[in-house]
């Protein structure tokens, strides 16, 4: 028996891991469910199968260490060696009572994936090397009665039969073999395909010699990879709902409960409304999208986002773009430009009141989240967080000067790239964000971001 503990901010956890699959993220999705922000809502899944556990990070998300080196594919997790996901760590150990050696695969308790490329790999061998048969051959005896010459005849005959019947018998058994061959691969690629590693999958499939293969297995060839494209676009259509539903439970759900309760007031129902539409646009085939289009219909004669905008809506979802961490002021200013040449004089002054107020504030926020990502780094030895607030920083602060200095210190990260890679992946909208800066974009360019 194994158990998985869990390392994040200065605690530790640990689980007993039974066979089957164990997701692990910082979503409600996620079986084992992590508290870091730089975890993806499902970042990785644990496949226990006959005593041998396998880690694959899902597609997307920045990779999985083990010790310095990038998880890619799957990967055999060793005993008491730690996996890095993004701030948090895991790891495996023996149950109590249970041998603390390394893990390892023994022939018994191998995998069929392992199983059938070992098949393959001895057949390949017998192909290389086929046996030679020795023919003996014996000293004709005579026969009183028959002539010299006839019996000569017949020992000649007899060796041709058999000389054809034993190249007939060579030629089925490499026939044999290579389609034994062509079987294991099959198997094997069926086998990558089940556990959802489609790249190596699609490899073993072409790896096999088309001029060998039945009518019977290029069909079955061709089904298998439409069923792989099929899979990887759910896959990655899985994750992406993934992320509606954080938006959904945190931005809509909980808001609705919070602010839309009774008589709700005006702004509040402008700002659910906005962040309704913006959902359907963005996850237009999310499994829960009717409840988000019951709210529409629920607020559809309260008010429309048609209607002229007052200083009250906008002053109310700035609040909910500067008054969480991190804070979105790029945003929060462009919301005032785009009021001020409609608004009435008291409006108008109220606006400019409170853009006074937020370049005040950002000064100081500035300051401050350079700082905090310093110390992610320098003394919590923690560079994702470091890089998290160097990212917003760069794309939400709305000023030249403060933009670039945080970049300068992003620019100087070790490994940038697989961070930047994990943003491209994970918050697409915020990477495109992040190329708006020319020297991060550069810098992303000569990397092959872009």
């Amino acid at each position: 028996m194994l158990r998985v503990v869990v390392e994040e901010r200065g605690k530790r956890r640990a689980f007993r891991l039974g066979e089957g699959v164990l997701t692990v993220g910082s979503g409600a999705e996620a079986r084992l469910r992590l508290e870091s922000p730089d975890v993806a809502l499902v970042h990785v899944e644990v496949h226990l199968r006959e005593g041998v556990a396998r880690l694959r990070a899902l597609p997307g998300v920045v990779p999985p260490r083990l010790g310095q080196r990038p998880i890619e594919g799957e990967k055999v997790l060793p005993l008491r060696q730690p996996v890095e996901l993004g701030s948090a760590r895991l790891w495996l150990e023996a149950a109590e009572g249970e041998l603390q050696g390394p893990l390892e695969t023994s022939a018994a308790g191998a995998d069929p994936v392992d199983r059938a490329i070992q098949r393959e790999k001895a057949i390949a061998r017998s192909m290389e090397k086929p046996r030679r048969s020795v023919v003996k051959r014996t000293r004709p005896v005579r026969s009183q009665g028959m002539p010299g010459w006839l019996l000569a005849l017949l020992i000649v005959a007899g060796l041709g039969a058999g000389a054809w019947f034993f190249s007939q018998g060579l030629e089925t058994s490499a026939e044999t073999r290579g389609q034994d061959a062509v079987r294991a691969t099959l198997k094997a690629a069926a086998d990558l395909m089940e556990a959802g590693n489609f790249t190596a999958a699609a490899v073993r499939l072409d790896q096999l010699p088309e001029g060998e293969l039945s009518e019977a297995q290029k069909e079955q060839i061709g089904e298998m990879r439409a069923e792989m494209v099929a899979r990887r676009e759910q896959s990655l259509l899985d994750v992406e709902n993934m992320k509606g539903t954080q938006y959904l439970d945190v931005l809509l759900i909980r808001y609705e409960k919070r602010y839309l309760s009774g008589e709700p007031e005006r702004p509040k129902v402008r700002l659910f409304l906005k962040r309704c539409q913006e959902f359907r646009e963005r996850w237009p085939q999310h499994p829960r999208l009717d409840w988000v289009e019951r709210q529409e219909q629920r607020f559809a004669g309260f008010m429309g986002l048609d209607e002229r905008v007052h200083f009250e809506d906008i002053d109310w979802e700035i609040q909910a773009l500067v008054g969480t961490s991190p804070r979105n002021y790029k945003r929060s200013f462009e919301l005032i430009e785009e009021f001020l040449p409609g608004a009435s004089p008291n409006d108008e002054e109220e606006a400019l009141a409170l853009r006074s107020r937020l370049e005040a504030e950002r000064e100081e926020y500035h300051t401050d989240r350079l700082h905090q990502a310093e110390y992610e780094y320098d003394r919590k030895k923690n560079p994702v967080a470091s890089v998290w607030w160097l990212v917003h920083s760069v794309i939400w602060l709305g000023d030249e000067a403060m933009e670039d200095e945080a970049a300068q210190i992003l620019l100087k990260m070790p490994r940038l790239d697989e961070h930047l890679r994990g943003y491209q992946s994970e918050h697409p909208a915020k990477f495109e964000a992040l190329m708006e800066h020319p020297e991060v974009a550069s810098y992303a360019r000569s990397k092959g971001l872009l």
